[in-house]
């Protein structure tokens, strides 16, 4: 009778696994077969996933398929999107992002970028699709994303006590993915997890590091992300371009992101508590506290950030091209409206949230600084048209690089309150925010 030794060719059971990789590895670089996994409890080959989560181990929310690449980007470059949550435009200069101030000079600052949406949830799909949000009275921030008049289908109601975004809303890491870009998000907002429908219909890999997790601080976000991405490559040859988002959230409330001493963690706590008991005398006075923690994130994320744009660009130097973008979802309040209540970012969309820093690095860009209007649903169809794809017709957005922009926008920027009006002229831009009717 054959016996198992002899059926593997008397090769161990670790041994036909190693040999099986090693064959998967090498069909993936020739562009066909499928990898397999590493039996570890919380790494796949493509993936990982918090340590307290294994419901979600393997659960399709990675593709770890070889790609085939559309004739039609082969030779497209490498898209590398950072945002720093939470920055606000007067936050970047030499004093609280000094290596990206540095940076910028390498290539364009945007001084008048606006996002269309004052929170994670509805920022996020704005400039990912193109596409304005829209609310309606009576919506409260957080429950909404502000594109259920895209579904067609009902809208999930998701693990953080709000509405996913829709399946029908189109993307563009979803397109660029169809025409054989490998998509690789990493994030520590949950925003942009499985709960708010961000899956494998846009990602083929996603790099989960929660809030509040063992892995504190874009510090741990980047370097896995970054040594991910060095194996991707070496899997995949050159032949695959990359779209890589990293979404890091040091300068996000409640700013517990940085290395804190015991008194800094007793306040950060302190403001955490007075969000769940809606405490606002405390929370007023914390203000100086909440300020000083805000800029040591956005320090602490500046390091990062600068540290990932260096690496990651140095794996494709010499290989293929890369644009890289460093912008925020939205900005941050510190009770300059006079309302106690509305500080960090509460829905609401005055300059501090919708005005934030832009910044674009690539091939063949030359260094300087626009002072034209732009907007976040500018970013799709700019990235589409870099990577050889044409836009969507239903992305509203034109082309960050265009030669000849429209100097008088009228740019919105929606909220579940209120809508912030941006016009601008040649002389000037001007803001107003009208009430939700």
């Amino acid at each position: 009778m054959t016996n198992k030794a002899q059926l593997l060719g008397g090769m161990s059971r670790r041994k036909l696994l190693e040999y099986a990789v090693n064959i998967a590895s090498v069909a993936t670089a020739t562009g066909v077969g499928i990898w397999g996994w590493n039996s570890s409890a919380r790494k796949f080959d493509n993936c990982y996933y918090p340590a307290n989560d294994p419901k979600r181990r393997g659960s399709g929310y990675c593709n770890p398929v070889a790609k085939i690449v559309s004739p039609s980007i082969e030779g497209s470059p490498d898209i590398l999107i950072i945002v720093n949550d939470a920055w606000r435009k007067d936050h970047f200069n030499k004093l609280c992002s000094p290596r990206l101030w540095k940076l910028s000079k390498e290539g364009i600052v945007y001084n008048n970028f606006f996002v269309n949406a004052g929170f994670t949830r509805a920022s996020v799909p704005s400039y990912l699709s193109g596409i304005i949000p829209k609310f309606f009275k009576g919506d409260k921030a957080y429950d909404s994303t502000g594109f259920r008049l895209l579904a067609k289908t009902p809208i999930p109601i998701n693990g953080l006590g709000g509405e996913a975004i829709p399946n029908e809303l189109l993307t563009f890491p979803q397109m660029l993915k169809k025409e054989g870009y490998r998509t690789i998000l990493a994030t520590q907002n949950q925003m942009l997890s499985h709960w708010n429908n961000f899956g494998n219909k846009q990602w083929d890999h996603i790099i989960n590091l929660p809030l509040f997790s063992n892995d504190l601080g874009g510090k741990h976000l980047v370097k896995k992300a970054y040594k991910f991405l060095k194996k991707i490559k070496r899997r995949d040859g050159k032949h695959v371009p990359t779209l890589t988002y990293l979404h890091l959230v040091d300068s996000h409330e409640p700013y517990a992101q940085t290395s804190m001493n015991k008194k800094e963690l007793k306040r950060q706590h302190e403001f955490f508590m007075t969000v769940k008991r809606k405490d606002l005398i405390t929370r007023e006075k914390l203000i100086p506290w909440m300020k000083e923690a805000y800029i040591k994130g956005v320090n602490y994320a500046d390091k990062y950030i600068s540290w990932a744009i260096d690496a990651i660009e140095d794996i494709d130097r010499g290989r293929r091209s890369i644009y890289t973008f460093i912008f925020s979802d939205h900005g941050e309040m510190f009770n300059e409206l006079g309302e106690i209540w509305n500080i960090a970012h509460t829905g609401y969309v005055p300059e501090e949230i919708v005005r934030v820093p832009l910044i674009i690095r690539g091939t063949g860009l030359k260094s300087k600084v626009v002072e034209y209007p732009f907007q976040a649903i500018d970013i799709a169809p700019t990235i589409l048209r870099l990577a050889g794809v044409a836009p969507s017709k239903s992305m509203n957005g034109e082309s960050l690089l265009s030669e000849n922009p429209n100097t008088n926008r009228m740019i919105i920027s929606a909220s579940p309150y209120e809508t912030a009006i941006i016009l601008s002229n040649k002389e000037k831009i001007s803001i107003s925010r009208i009430p939700l009717i």
